[in-house]
């Protein structure tokens, strides 16, 4: 008899698990801190509550409303934060799982053979509704063709009125008048009159609208042009904060301090730049997810 070594399997490597993506509220939190801002001064810039913001963070979503205004929490902080919207969406719709859509209804038989809520049913309000359209029908058409009314005594109602048969007599030595009690012959006006004269059309003087101001030419001015509601960052060589916060649309902002500056916008294509009085080109520094743009000037 030959002994047979068995031997046991020897098990695969589990896979590593992949890491779970950031959380909506995760990725929120990190963008505000890469953008140097507390959560009390976030929320002021968005006008939102500070307990809803610090919600959005925790993913505390039954502590929120409705997923649709979830959703536009998001669209409003992807234009003032340098984090995508879709990337919040995305992350905020793989966390939330649709409502379970309630079973169909199943029809009860009934003697007839015809289930509960078909035709045979509905077929009632619907003759209802005919029935009542042809009575109002045909109350409508008597209206129209039923004879005129009848007098007491039998005769029938004139149609018009009569004249009256004698008209006062005509005082002594006075121009003869016109028997009152003869109908004056109809007449009928004329459709239309034209104007006796008509003026000359005048013309109004063309207006034209007064044109932007130049940015005046000051070294070392940083200025800045909205026009829509943006969020901005400056701060000089110094280290020195020049402004920030929510801009609205149609503000000019000129600011001094010791260049370089250093820039961040959110809003970004609907801001202008000038340095000095010269355009500066930044849109090679656009994000083109979060239209956000951070950069230095000069």
């Amino acid at each position: 008899m030959t002994q047979t070594d068995s031997a046991a399997p020897v098990p695969e490597p589990a896979a590593p698990t992949p890491e779970p993506a950031p959380s909506p509220g995760t990725l929120l939190r990190q963008a505000r801190e890469r953008a140097g801002l507390g959560a009390e001064d976030l929320a002021g810039q968005l006008k939102l509550a500070k307990g809803t913001l610090e919600a959005l963070e925790r993913d505390d979503f039954a502590a929120l409303s409705e997923p649709v205004y979830i959703r536009g929490y998001y669209r409003k902080i992807a234009k003032v934060l340098p984090v995508a919207e879709a990337d919040l969406i995305s992350a905020y719709n793989a966390r939330t799982r649709p409502a379970p859509s309630a079973p169909p209804l199943r029809r009860l038989p009934l003697a007839g053979g015809v289930a509960a809520g078909t035709s045979r049913h509905s077929r009632g309000p619907g003759i209802g509704l005919v029935v009542g359209a042809v009575v109002i029908a045909g109350v409508v058409i008597a209206l129209m063709t039923r004879e005129p009314p009848k007098r007491l005594n039998g005769a029938s109602a004139p149609a018009r009125a009569e004249a009256p048969a004698t008209a006062p007599a005509p005082q002594a030595g006075g121009p003869a008048t016109a028997d009152l009690a003869t109908p004056a012959p109809a007449t009928t006006a004329p459709a239309a009159t034209e104007p006796a004269a008509t003026a000359p059309a005048t013309s109004a003087p063309a207006v034209t609208a007064p044109a932007t101001p130049a940015v005046a030419s000051v070294p070392n001015q940083l200025v800045l042009e909205f026009s829509e509601a943006s969020f901005v960052r400056v701060e000089d060589n110094q280290g020195k904060t020049l402004r920030i916060g929510l801009v609205r649309g149609g503000e000019r902002h000129a600011l001094d301090g010791q260049p370089p500056y250093t820039v961040f916008l959110g809003n970004a294509r609907n801001v202008k730049v000038y340095f000095g009085g010269s355009a500066v080109d930044f849109s090679a520094h656009i994000n083109r997810q979060n239209d956000t743009a951070r950069f230095t000037v000069p």
